[in-house]
């Protein structure tokens, strides 16, 4: 095993790779030996990486709303 910080790395990269692939690319790396392989704390890892990026990406949406609507209203 990698050490831990490669490891959260890793976890990111394929995350971030699966969230770039359409989901009908994405969905069979679940099924294959590249998934089941990794032990579940190497999936776990994974798993939440997805997580953090997905809250990121709500964070930053609610954040250019916010400003959008900012913006509007200053115009008015």
């Amino acid at each position: 095993m990698a050490e831990p910080n490669m490891d959260r790395v890793h976890a990111r990269l394929t995350a971030a790779l699966l969230r770039m692939m359409p989901p009908d690319v994405a969905a069979p790396f679940f099924r294959s030996p590249a998934w089941t392989d990794l032990t579940p704390t190497e999936q776990a890892m994974i798993i939440d990486a997805d997580a953090d990026m997905e809250e990121q990406d709500r964070r930053r949406r609610q954040q250019a709303r916010q400003e959008r609507a900012e913006r509007r209203s200053t115009c008015d």
